[in-house]
C-alpha cells in the first residue's frame, strides 16, 4: 500500500503543492516588475517549482501508463477501460479512455505550453504563467482523491486500488473506440482544450498591467494554433463518426459535440476582430471579451460533458465521478476572474473609434464575429437545456437537430456572404463605385454554379441561397488565393481558410441535405438492385480476430468490387461497422442492420406489405397490434411487453387473417405464441424475431413440409449514397492548411516590437506585399 501511496497519489500531491507555490511566485513575480532583484528572485522559484509540478505530471503519466500495459487489474482505472485483448495502440488509448486519465492528458499539454511561455513570453512571462499555473492547480485537483474534512472528496485519484478479488480481466475499451482515429482524435482534442488557456492568459494579464493594445502579437499565433487543434480534433471526430458509427452522419448535433464547437467559433471570432485592433487600434473591450469567453467555454464544455448532467441526452458523456462542485468552481472562477477584471478595467481601456463606412474592412471583419459568436450563442444555449431542466425541476429533454439546422441555416448563409465580400474588401481598398466591379466576376460564377444545381433538383430557398453564398465565398476567396499566392504564399493562409470554407459547407449541403438512403434486404446469393448498383450478398468472413465481416459483391456498370460490413456483438453493444466505397462525387455507404437467419427451411423474412410464398401458401405482413398503451410503460421496460403480429394467408383461393403475438420480456428470452389457420389448425405461424430498425419480422411455419427455395439466411443493410461528401472532406482539410499557413505568419512577426513607428508600421500593413488577407 506504501509503494501504491508513493508512486501515485503521493507524487499527484507533490505535484499540486509545486503548482500551487509557482502560482503564488509567478504573481509575485509579476506584482514586482520594476523591482528586478526581487522580480528575479521569485521568477527563479516559480520556474523552479513549475518544473517540479511538470516533472510529477510525466512521473504519474508514465506510472498510469506501465499500469495498463502491464495489466494491473487491481487499479479501478486499468480495470475499467483496459483488457488484456487490446493491442498496443488501443491499450495506449485507454490512457485517456477515462475522465481521470483525459484530465491528466490536459495537464500536459498545458504544462508544456507553459514551458514555451516561460522561453517566449519575455515581458509578459509573469502574469500570463500566473494565469496559466493556476489552471493547472485546479486541473490537478481533479486527479488528487483526497479527504478533506468539511469539504469532502476532492478529485478522483486515478491509482484508487479495487476491493476484493484482484479481478484476472479487465472490462475492456468500448468498442466504437477502437478505431484508429480515435486513437489520434481524443490527443489532438486536448491540444485545442489546453491551448486555450494561453490567449486567455494574455487577456487577462493585458487588463491586470494595463497593456491593452500589447498583448494582441503574442497572442495572436496562440488563437491561430488553437483554433486549428481545435478544429482539427473536431473535424476528426467528424470523420470517425461517419466511417464508424455506422449511422450515415458525421454531425448529430449531440450535447457534447456542441460543447467543442462552441468555443471553437469564439476562437475564430476572436481572431477575425484581433485582426481590427492590430491594424487601427478598435475593439479592445471586445476581443478581450471574447478571449474571456472562448476559454470560459471550454471549462463549460468540461463541465457538461464530466459532471454526469449530460448522461442522459449524450451516448459521448462521462459518468459522474463525484466532480460536479469541483468542475461548477473551476468553470465559474475563471469566467468570473476575467469579466471582473474586465468590468473593473473597462473605463481605463481607450479604443480607437473604428470605421464606419459600409464599405470597411473592420466593418466585414466586426460583422463576421458577430455572427460567429451568434451561431456558437444558439448552440450552447440549446446544449445547456439539461441545466434549464435540472434548475426547474423539469424532465431532462435533448433539442432536436432540426432545431440546429433551422436557427443555424440563415446565419451559415451571412458567413458565406461575409466571408466573400469582406475577403475582396480586405484585399484592397473598396469603395460604393468599384464594389460591384469587384464582387461581378466570382458572383456570376456562384450564379451560374448555383443555377446547375437547381436544375440538378435543389430546390429548398434556403438550400439555394447557401448554395450561392458558399460558391460566392469559395470563387472570390479562390481568386484572391491565387493572386496573393503569386506574390508570396505565407501571407494566403486566410483566403485558402475562406476556400476550404466555401468547400465545406457545400459539402454539407449535398451529403446531409440531399443524400438517399434505404434499407435494402439480401438473400444470401441472390442479386438485388439498389441505386443502379447490383448488390449479391455471399456470406460471412472472419476480419480481425472474433469480427464477423459480411461480404457483398457490387456490380456497378462494367465495375465490380467486394463491400466488407462489420457486425459483431461485445459484452456491451451490437457494434455495426459500415463499408464506404469512395466515388468522384459521391459515396456508396453499407451499414449493416441485421442479419437473419433460417434454421430450418420453413422461415420467412417478411417487409410491411410484401407478400411472399411458402409450400402455396401467401403469407403477407400487414402490421403491428399493441396490446399495452405506450404512455403507460415504465422508462425501465421492466413489465413484459405483448406484440400482436397480423398477418394475411391466402391458400387454393381460401384467405385468413391470423395474429401470432410475440411478448418482450426484462432478462429473458422473449415468448412466442403461434396462430393456427381457421382453415387448417395443423399448420401454424409463429413470429421469432422483430427488427426494430428496418420493420421486418421473421416467421416461421409448421405443420408444412421442408422443402423451400427461400435462402438460408438473409441480411438486412442500409444503403445510402452520399453526393459531394467528398468536397466536405476537401474543404476541412484545405481550412487547416490555411490555418497553419497563418500560424506560420504570425509566428515569423510575433518579434515585431513597438520600436518600429506607427507610421511605419502602418505603411507595411498597406503595402500590396502585406495585405493581411488572411483576416
Amino acid at each position: 500500500m506504501l509503494t501504491e501511496f508513493l508512486t501515485g497519489k503521493f507524487i499527484t500531491i507533490v505535484g499540486f503543492t509545486a503548482a500551487l507555490i509557482s502560482t503564488f511566485a509567478f504573481y509575485r513575480a509579476a506584482q514586482n516588475e520594476q523591482n528586478k532583484p526581487v522580480y528575479h528572485e521569485w521568477l527563479l522559484l516559480a520556474r523552479k517549482t513549475f518544473m517540479v509540478m511538470f516533472g510529477a505530471l510525466v512521473i504519474n503519466g508514465f506510472h498510469l501508463l506501465y499500469l495498463i500495459l502491464s495489466h494491473q487489474f487491481q487499479y479501478n482505472y486499468v480495470k475499467h477501460y483496459s483488457s488484456t485483448d487490446l493491442n498496443l495502440f488501443y491499450l495506449i488509448s485507454t490512457f485517456y479512455a477515462g475522465q481521470e486519465g483525459s484530465f491528466m492528458l490536459w495537464m500536459f499539454y498545458g504544462a508544456l505550453f507553459g514551458v514555451f511561455i516561460m522561453l517566449t513570453a519575455k515581458e509578459y512571462e509573469a502574469p500570463v504563467m500566473t494565469v496559466l499555473t493556476l489552471s493547472q492547480v485546479f486541473l490537478l485537483s481533479m486527479i488528487m482523491g483526497v479527504d478533506v474534512p468539511a469539504l469532502g472528496m476532492i478529485g478522483s485519484d486515478p491509482f484508487a486500488l479495487t476491493t476484493g478479488q484482484v479481478p484476472k480481466e479487465g472490462d475492456g475499451l468500448n468498442p466504437l473506440l477502437q478505431n484508429p482515429w480515435m486513437v489520434i482524435h481524443p490527443p489532438t482534442l486536448f491540444v485545442g482544450f489546453a491551448s486555450l488557456i494561453v490567449p486567455f492568459s494574455y487577456a487577462v494579464a493585458a487588463l491586470w498591467k494595463n497593456k491593452y493594445d500589447d498583448w494582441i502579437r503574442p497572442a495572436m499565433p496562440w488563437v491561430l494554433f488553437s483554433a486549428v487543434a481545435l478544429g482539427t480534433g473536431i473535424m476528426m471526430g467528424g470523420y470517425w463518426a461517419y466511417k464508424v458509427l455506422g449511422w450515415g452522419g458525421y454531425w448529430g448535433w449531440d450535447p457534447v459535440e456542441n460543447s467543442s464547437l462552441v468555443p471553437w467559433l469564439f476562437i475564430v471570432a476572436l481572431l477575425h476582430t484581433m485582426m481590427v485592433q492590430k491594424k487601427n487600434g478598435s475593439l479592445k473591450r471586445w476581443n478581450l471579451f471574447l478571449a474571456i469567453l472562448a476559454f470560459s467555454t471550454i471549462l463549460y464544455s468540461a463541465f457538461l460533458t464530466r459532471s454526469g448532467i449530460l448522461g442522459d441526452t449524450s451516448v459521448h458523456s462521462f459518468t459522474d465521478l463525484g466532480l460536479y462542485n469541483q468542475l461548477a468552481l473551476f468553470c465559474g472562477g475563471f469566467l468570473t476572474l476575467g469579466l471582473m477584471l474586465l468590468a473593473y478595467r473597462t473605463k481605463s481601456i481607450v479604443s480607437v473609434q473604428p470605421n464606419g463606412s459600409l464599405y470597411s474592412r473592420e466593418f466585414f471583419l466586426f460583422c463576421g464575429s458577430i455572427v460567429l459568436m451568434l451561431i456558437g450563442l444558439v448552440i450552447a444555449a440549446g446544449t445547456s437545456t439539461p441545466i434549464y431542466s435540472k434548475l426547474t425541476g423539469t424532465p431532462l429533454t435533448k433539442i432536436d437537430a432540426d432545431f440546429y439546422n433551422k436557427v443555424t441555416l440563415p446565419l451559415a448563409v451571412l458567413i458565406g456572404l461575409l466571408s466573400a465580400v469582406g475577403q475582396l474588401i480586405w484585399w484592397k481598398k473598396i469603395d460604393a463605385e468599384n464594389l460591384v466591379k469587384a464582387i461581378s466576376l466570382p458572383l456570376s460564377a456562384a450564379m451560374i454554379f448555383t443555377s446547375v444545381l437547381v436544375l440538378s433538383g435543389v430546390r429548398e430557398i434556403g438550400m439555394i441561397l447557401l448554395a450561392l453564398t458558399a460558391a460566392f465565398s469559395l470563387f472570390a476567396n479562390g481568386q484572391i488565393f491565387f493572386k496573393v499566392a503569386k506574390g508570396n504564399l505565407r501571407f494566403a493562409g486566410g483566403s485558402l481558410a475562406h476556400v476550404g470554407l466555401g468547400l465545406m459547407l457545400l459539402g454539407i449541403i449535398g451529403s446531409a441535405k440531399y443524400d438517399e438512403s434505404k434499407h435494402v434486404e439480401l438473400p444470401k446469393g441472390k442479386p438485388v438492385e439498389a441505386f443502379g448498383k447490383t448488390l449479391t450478398y455471399t456470406g460471412v468472413q472472419t476480419v480481425d480476430g472474433a469480427k464477423s465481416g459480411y461480404k457483398i459483391n457490387i456490380e456497378d456498370g462494367g465495375d465490380t468490387y467486394t463491400a466488407m460490413p462489420i457486425m459483431y456483438e461485445t459484452k456491451r453493444m451490437t457494434v455495426q461497422n459500415p463499408d464506404v466505397t469512395h466515388y468522384l462525387t459521391k459515396d456508396f455507404y453499407i451499414a449493416p442492420v441485421n442479419l437473419m437467419k433460417r434454421k430450418n427451411p420453413n422461415r420467412l423474412v417478411l417487409s410491411a406489405d410484401e407478400p411472399q410464398t411458402i409450400h402455396g401458401y401467401a403469407v403477407t405482413f400487414t402490421g403491428f397490434k399493441m396490446y399495452q398503451d405506450p404512455t403507460t410503460l415504465d422508462a425501465n421496460a421492466t413489465q413484459p411487453i405483448k406484440v400482436g403480429v397480423k398477418l394475411s394467408v391466402a391458400k387454393d383461393g381460401i384467405s385468413e387473417s391470423i395474429e401470432p403475438t410475440f411478448t418482450i420480456v426484462a432478462g429473458e428470452s422473449p415468448v412466442i405464441q403461434p396462430a393456427p389457420l381457421a382453415s387448417n389448425p395443423a399448420v401454424s405461424f409463429a413470429v421469432t424475431n422483430i427488427d426494430a430498425n428496418s420493420r421486418k419480422i421473421m416467421v416461421e411455419v409448421d405443420g408444412v413440409g421442408t422443402t423451400s427455395d427461400a435462402p438460408s439466411e438473409t441480411l438486412i443493410v442500409e444503403a445510402s449514397e452520399k453526393p459531394f461528401i467528398n468536397v466536405l472532406w476537401i474543404g476541412t482539410y484545405l481550412v487547416v492548411f490555411g490555418f497553419m499557413l497563418s500560424i506560420y505568419r504570425r509566428w515569423k512577426e510575433r518579434n515585431i516590437t513597438s520600436r518600429v513607428s506607427t507610421q511605419t508600421l502602418t505603411t507595411a500593413q498597406n503595402a500590396p506585399e502585406l495585405i493581411d488577407v488572411e483576416d
